[in-house]
């Protein structure tokens, strides 16, 4: 139950925010989006995230923010990748964007939804963990993070 509501919570910002810079500050945001965590609304540019303009470029983007997320949960240091962790989220709705955006056929688009769905759901796993949930086996997350990276690594390259 808490995964759905982290996932749906993930889905939810992502929507309002999506993939655009806001012009909202970190409060409006946070109060937008009816999160109570003023620590948890951050926005592209405050993580040194530029917003990626094609799908190849947002693919690297995601991948750089997986290692550095899985890194600091392998190591026993979830806190680490706090920032990363929430800002992941909108990245990853931004490679559905993009894909929509690229000249891709029905197929490469179906995998991009499909690896999508995967990450966020591998996020909203950490995600329950890093906010007190069940302890998630980190081996068992990276290996569904690689396989969806590999797939959107492929669809990326087809689009360019």
């Amino acid at each position: 139950m808490r995964m759905m509501l982290a996932f749906a919570t993930c889905l939810v910002l992502t929507s309002l925010v999506g993939c655009q810079p806001s012009s909202q500050t970190s409060s409006e945001a946070t109060a937008t989006a009816g999160h109570d965590h003023d620590d948890h609304a951050h926005g592209h540019a405050e993580h040194g995230h530029e917003q990626p303009e094609t799908l190849d470029a947002g693919v690297k983007q995601v991948t750089t923010m997986s290692t550095t997320i899985l890194d600091a949960f392998a190591a026993g240091k979830p806190n680490d990748a706090h920032g990363e962790l929430h800002e992941i989220g909108h990245s990853i709705e931004c490679l559905q964007e993009l894909a929509n955006a690229a000249s891709l056929g029905d197929e490469a688009k179906q995998t991009v939804k499909d690896s999508v769905d995967a990450l966020m759901e591998a996020v909203g796993t950490l995600d329950e963990t890093l906010h007190g949930g069940s302890e998630a086996k980190i081996e068992d997350v990276k290996m569904k993070v690689d396989e969806a990276l590999q797939a959107l690594t492929a669809v990326a390259g087809q689009s360019e």
